[in-house]
């Protein structure tokens, strides 16, 4: 019965969605700021969204502040809500500057005399929103200056905060800084403070659908005599932090008073709050020497021109309280063109020292941009030591040919000083190995004692291994899971061998990190050498792989009492993250002879005291699952259990026997002392295992996984 139940609803959902395919496509405005594209149903009071996510989501008609169809629009949303094949999702998620946009309002940007410099980044933090359908600021300024200046690599990235308070966003913005240092900053702000503390507006019904539907106009709520907002002594501290933030990071900023939220010219919405932030918005800028943009006080001009008597709560500029309508989008996008346009001149210089891979033999070169050559004095390093005004200086280019870690030291005439550091990736060329029919997860690991490493590589030829196990990833870890009995006097040698498998070709770079001794090969070829006896414990190396399996072997010796091991890499284009374990494979038997450990744990150490283990595992139809007692009779103890996930307890059922499980369950055990009350758990799940075909080979393929998102009240279809 549940089964057929489910077949109606589906069948019921991809009917409606059928029906819904040749109706109007509309913007559609909820009470609760959403804004959702797709095909409203009155009679069932459900919206078909458009776009790449296939979703059908129930909204009384109660909640619906306005509908707009979208031009042109009719029929393009498809049985359960995609798009076509071949059809780019529509609506405002997917933004275009379209002809209702004037570029002309940023011709401040691109005009003559603006000194960009190739490579500048623009950051901007702001809560300008703009009506359904419009491309935000950023996007609009990102087109100009990348039409203007093909060549200059100008980026523009944002953290649009839509309704968040100034401090939420701050945090996010700080940490972006800090990840990819910006040039200029602008930050626009105060209207998210208030937007988030709104009541939703009162809504009028909205009338059955009809072949033609009219806007509904919202009725804007009624401003309440006192808003929870942050005072504006708070909000201008929190601001002055962002700024000085920004300016250590070596940013220009430009700040933003806030815009307006209704369109009252007086006594409107907030009207009280956000001239406070604006006035603190002009108080941060005079004392950290920021850029101004006066959004408010030009909006509130026009709104006393277009609402003189205030009797309009939106529709002038605001299409509804906190979104700009196109044409103040324009007049603010305007301003903020000027202002970053002037704020250009006031960059800081900076030092330019652009690492990458090569082969054979690569030129350093170091520019300081925004600072004329001779008002340095540049100091550099090679050896990866650090750098000071002792350092040697840096006259000219010049040509290294193996891996070099470069650091600089500019120093100008007024004392300023300047740093940066970049890897020169020396880059081989390795063809893959061939894969494997049959391969596990993870890594083999050997490991054996010695008293020192003093060749700086350890050697295995007549060494025998006192345990071989396997490892998911190349850490340290796994040290901390060996047998007590067989944990090392002094140094720890680990080797990890298996095979790493490149989903596609490119320069692939690897960083160690260690607190002793390191290798790195793929295959016969060193890429990265960590050595004890040198200042830095971390080090990277590069190398071009074909696309397909390499094999990979590490070589680890513990230096400290307290070891450490990591690996990092970045895949092609991308920027270093932890070695992805899935990326890791071996081979069915360990390549290596010595005592095999299939499961790291305490078990061989005759002075560890009493356990319990619970071996989990994979399995088909039925399997007895059973609970090893180690170093204890088991009749001195009471064993408690339970199969459905929660915490056993001394009251929960006693195992005496092997319990046969045919599902996919978790077991979870509390072994308790009868003599000393001492107790131990333990848990492990037990895995039914369904049979699936190989699906057919993809071709070209990446790390990772494609994840769609959309946010809905709740799932009519799961």
């Amino acid at each position: 019965m549940p089964n057929r139940i489910q077949s109606l609803a589906m069948f019921a959902i991809l009917v409606l969605a059928s029906a819904c395919s040749a109706a109007e496509v509309e913007v559609i405005t909820l009470a609760d700021g959403r804004v959702l594209t797709g095909v409203y149903d009155a009679g069932t009071q459900t919206i078909t969204l458009s776009g790449a996510m296939a979703a059908v989501i129930r909204v009384p008609a109660a909640q619906i502040v306005s509908r707009e169809p979208v031009a042109g629009e009719k029929g393009k949303v498809p049985a359960a809500g995609r798009p076509a094949a071949g059809e780019a999702p529509t609506g405002p998620t997917a933004p275009t500057m379209g002809a209702a946009v004037d570029p002309a309002v940023l011709a401040p940007l691109i005009a003559a005399g603006v000194p960009w410099e190739a490579g500048d980044r623009i950051l901007i933090i702001g809560d300008l929103l703009a009506a359904p359908g419009q491309p935000e600021l950023a996007l609009r300024i990102h087109e100009a200056l990348a039409t203007a200046f093909p060549d200059k690599g100008i980026v523009v990235f944002s953290l649009q905060n839509h309704g968040l308070t100034l401090a939420r966003v701050a945090a996010a913005a700080r940490e972006e800084i800090g990840r990819r240092p910006p040039k200029l900053v602008l930050i626009m702000a105060g209207v998210g403070d208030v937007i988030a503390v709104l009541p939703p507006p009162p809504v009028k019904p909205v009338a059955p659908a009809k072949p033609t539907v009219k806007p509904v106009v919202p009725v804007a709520p009624v401003a309440p005599v006192k808003l929870d907002v942050p005072t504006a002594d708070a909000w201008r501290a929190t601001l002055t932090d962002l700024v000085t933030s920004a300016q250590q990071a070596g940013a220009a900023v430009v700040i933003a008073t806030p815009a307006i939220v209704g369109d009252k010219p007086f006594d409107g919405l907030a009207s009280s709050e956000l001239d406070a932030y604006a006035a603190a918005a002009r108080g941060v800028a005079a004392e950290t020497k920021s850029g101004i943009c006066d959004l408010r006080a030009p909006l509130m001009d026009r709104l006393l021109e277009r609402n003189p008597k205030g009797s309009r709560e939106v529709g002038v500029l605001s299409k509804v309280p906190g979104q700009l309508k196109p044409e103040a989008m324009d007049l603010c996008a305007g301003l903020v063109a000027q202002a970053l346009a002037d704020a250009v001149p006031r960059i800081p210089w900076t030092v330019d020292l652009r690492g990458g891979v090569f082969t054979g033999t690569t030129t350093v070169a170091v520019r300081t941009p925004r600072i004329a050559a001779d008002a340095v004095t540049i100091h550099v390093t090679t050896n990866g030591g650090p750098v000071d005004d002792r350092s040697p200086v840096y006259a000219k280019p010049f040509a290294i040919s193996a891996t070099t870690l470069v650091r600089v030291l500019v120093v100008a005439k007024d004392g300023t000083k300047r740093s940066a550091q970049a890897w020169y990736f020396a880059t081989p060329s390795r063809a893959a190995d061939a894969a494997l029919a049959e391969s596990l997860p993870g890594l083999w690991v050997d490991h054996t004692e010695q008293h020192a490493w003093n060749d700086g590589l350890p050697s295995h030829k007549g060494l025998a291994p006192d345990l071989v196990t396997w490892w998911p990833n190349c850490d340290s870890g796994l040290l901390d899971r060996l047998p007590t009995a067989r944990k090392p006097a002094q140094v720890a040698c680990l080797r990890y061998s298996g095979f790493f498998v490149a989903p596609v070709e490119g320069d692939y770079v690897f960083a160690v990190t260690s607190d002793g001794e390191a290798r790195l090969f793929f295959g016969t070829t060193a890429v990265v050498r960590v050595d004890r006896r040198a200042t830095a414990r971390s080090q990277q190396g590069a190398i071009h792989l074909a696309k397909g399996w390499h094999a990979i072997s590490l070589f680890y010796g513990q230096a400290g009492s307290w070891p450490a091991l990591t690996v990092e890499v970045a895949e092609p284009g991308r920027r270093l993250q932890p070695l992805p374990e899935l990326l890791l494979r071996r081979a069915p038997q360990p390549p290596i002879a010595g005592p095999l450990v299939e499961t790291v744990g305490d078990h061989g150490d005759p002075a560890a005291p009493w356990t319990v283990r619970l071996n989990g595992r994979a399995f088909t139809g039925t399997i007895k699952a059973e609970v090893e007692v180690l170093r204890i009779a088991p009749d001195r103890l009471d064993i408690h259990y339970t199969l459905d996930g929660t915490a056993p307890t001394v009251a929960s059922s006693i195992y005496t026997k092997a319990i046969p499980i045919s599902k996919t369950t978790e077991f979870k055990i509390l072994a308790v002392s009868r003599a000393d009350e001492v107790t131990v758990t333990a848990e492990a799940w037990f895995v039914e295992t369904r049979t699936h075909p190989a699906d057919a080979d993809p071709g070209a393929t990446l790390s990772g996984l494609w994840t769609e998102h959309c946010t809905l009240k709740r799932w009519v279809d799961p």
